[in-house]
């Protein structure tokens, strides 16, 4: 008896067919690489729903009297906001429930700024009380006088620096950040974990790695605590307890508010690293033209496919 089974060897035809589906695919952008899945993602394409694999965590918006800030056209908008004054602001929040301790954690986000002055907060994660930038167990962006500044809090207390990126953020211009930070590497300067990310020593193996993009150009400025004199080193992992929570674009009480609009949040609970980054960043976005087009090439592709069985 013969029990082997006829398979359909594919042609040179068949060959051809499946290159150019897998080259059109990709080409318009809805093949995907290999960037981790995020806890959280907000593209705000459904409003303030999290698609990320995290349970919860769907934002809401919280407005002063007269704030404006809204969830429109695909982004956050904050265009209404005055960083002077509260009661025109808003800002947009979440509770993210336990989310556990982060020893290794990055924050990736598109800003577009309408104005580059004074503070204003671009996210604040911690928990559900956090209202200050130096707050323990808390993961803070924003704006100051000397350019950006992050701040990492934990249970040993919080460290700061400011950071002036390679490439600078420019007003009216939609800006890629994502700070990456190794926790493991507590009361170091540098981390073996970063060095491997980035693939150099130095200033590739601090604790933090700032990445900034615009335009066709991504570059990435190394964060070692202990650079500012009244800081110590790098004080470990970030509790993020039952109570955690995310506000982007102010403070809880809408002040120190950011003007501009907000896209593609996402928080990971590992360092991403430079060839992740740069994948991150050249994603296009999926605009309504690429994914009708996408959808065509699919469907060509199951009717030369059908035409070949």
């Amino acid at each position: 008896m013969n029990n082997k089974r006829n398979v359909n060897r594919p042609g040179l035809m068949g060959v051809r067919i499946a290159a150019f589906c897998a080259f059109m695919i990709g080409s318009t952008g809805l093949a995907m690489g290999a960037v981790p899945d995020a806890l959280y993602q907000w593209d705000f394409e459904n409003g303030g729903t999290n698609t990320g694999t995290a349970s919860g965590g769907n934002l809401s918006i919280n407005n002063g009297v007269g704030g404006t800030v809204s969830f429109s056209g695909g982004v956050l908008d904050l265009t209404g906001n005055n960083r002077s004054n509260a009661s025109v602001s808003g800002h947009a929040f979440s509770s993210l429930g336990n989310v556990g301790t982060l020893s290794q954690f990055s924050i990736s986000m598109r800003v577009d700024p309408t104005l580059i002055s004074g503070y204003q907060e671009f996210f604040v994660l911690g928990s559900s009380s956090t209202d200050n930038f130096g707050a323990n167990n808390a993961i803070a962006l924003r704006f100051s006088s000397s350019g950006l500044e992050v701040r990492v809090g934990t249970s040993n207390g919080s460290s700061y620096a400011s950071v002036t990126p390679v490439s600078p953020i420019t007003a009216g211009e939609m800006t890629f950040i994502t700070l990456t930070y190794d926790g493991t590497s507590e009361l170091t300067a540098e981390s073996a974990v970063q060095e491997a990310a980035t693939g150099e020593s130095g200033s590739g193996a601090y604790n933090m790695q700032v990445y900034i993009g615009s335009g066709d150009e991504l570059t990435r400025t190394g964060v070692r605590w202990g650079t500012v004199a009244s800081q110590t080193f790098n004080k470990g992992s970030v509790v993020l307890g039952e109570d955690a929570s995310i506000i982007l674009g102010a403070r809880s009480n809408n002040d120190r508010a950011l003007n501009g609009v907000m896209d593609d949040v996402l928080v990971f609970d590992q360092v991403l690293t430079q060839t992740e980054v740069n994948e991150l960043y050249t994603i296009p976005e999926p605009t309504t033209t690429s994914m009708a087009l996408g959808m065509g090439v699919l469907l060509v592709c199951l009717v030369l496919r059908r035409k070949r069985s």
